[in-house]
């Protein structure tokens, strides 16, 4: 519990969830970062295009594009067992 509501505090938008497979990062009314992170598409789009890319295909704001993918680069392997 500490330890995620540290994390809430550095990066606000985000909250824990409970479900099946445990606890997870996701964004305050929207999906879980790891499925925010599977909707990356493949390099051939720069940056700017990738995150428009995200926000169309999710339906989220640019800034909640930006919350999650913040949180993954900070949470990066821990995000990355929610892929597999």
């Amino acid at each position: 519990m500490l330890r995620e509501g540290l994390r809430t505090e550095d990066h606000p938008g985000i909250v824990f969830r409970s479900g099946p497979g445990g606890r997870r990062a996701g964004l305050i009314g929207g999906p879980d970062v790891w499925e925010v992170v599977r909707a990356i598409p493949g390099p051939k789009l720069g940056p700017r295009n990738r995150l428009d890319a995200i926000r169309d295909r999710m339906g989220l704001t640019a800034d909640q594009v930006t919350i999650a993918l913040q949180y993954y680069a900070e949470h990066g392997p821990e995000v990355d067992g929610w892929l597999l």
